[in-house]
C-alpha cells in the first residue's frame, strides 16, 4: 500500500466510503508512475504522481474534501517495463473502472483507470 502523507483525508480501511486503486504489473523489476488525486483534510485536492515497482500497487484513501459526484478523478498508471499494466478502481465498495495496457514494440504500457464517484 502506497503511504498517505501528513495533510491527506484520514482513512478507515473498514469504511464504506473508501477509495481503493489497485494496480498490477506484470514486470516487476521496472517501477511504475501512477498518477491519481489526493484529497486534503483543508478541502483541496492535489495531483499526486510516485513511482515505485510492482507486482502489485494499492492505494487507499477517502474523499473528505465534499467534492461533487459528477467529478471526474484521473487514476493512471504506466511503465515502461514490458509486459501487462492492470489497474482498477473502487469507490464505496463499487467497482468503478478497469483498464489494461500492453508494452509493444519498446513503448511502456498505460492504464487509465479514471472514474467519477457517482458513476
Amino acid at each position: 500500500m502506497l503511504p498517505a502523507q501528513r495533510g491527506d483525508c484520514p482513512v478507515d480501511p473498514g469504511a464504506a466510503d473508501v477509495i481503493a486503486f489497485v494496480v498490477t504489473s506484470e514486470d516487476d523489476t521496472a517501477p511504475v508512475e501512477l498518477t491519481y488525486p489526493v484529497f486534503r483534510s483543508d478541502g483541496t485536492q492535489l495531483v499526486r504522481r510516485m513511482r515505485q515497482p510492482g507486482p502489485v500497487l494499492v492505494v487507499l484513501q477517502s474523499d473528505c474534501t465534499g467534492g461533487a459526484a459528477s467529478d471526474l478523478w484521473h487514476f493512471l498508471a504506466a511503465s515502461e517495463g514490458t509486459g501487462t499494466l492492470a489497474c482498477s478502481l473502487f469507490i464505496a465498495g463499487r467497482h468503478v473502472a478497469s483498464a489494461t495496457g500492453v508494452a509493444e514494440g519498446g513503448a511502456g504500457a498505460r492504464a487509465d483507470c479514471s472514474g467519477a464517484p457517482g458513476s
